[in-house]
């Protein structure tokens, strides 16, 4: 059964798989532009607001 399992979850035929894909493709834009956004906070000096984005 586990393979089964294993064998649907894996199917990126299943439109549920792409929707999937999407939103962690999107979740991952996110996270790398506030590490971008922290970064150059950061480097302002404005700690404050680089930990805020980093916390994102």
């Amino acid at each position: 059964d586990g393979e089964v399992e294993a064998a649907q979850f894996q199917d990126s035929e299943d439109p549920e798989y792409e929707d999937f894909r999407t939103e962690a493709t999107l979740q991952r834009r996110q996270q790398i532009e506030c590490f971008n956004k922290a970064a150059e906070a950061h480097r302002q000096g404005r700690k404050d607001v680089a930990s805020f984005y980093a916390q994102q």
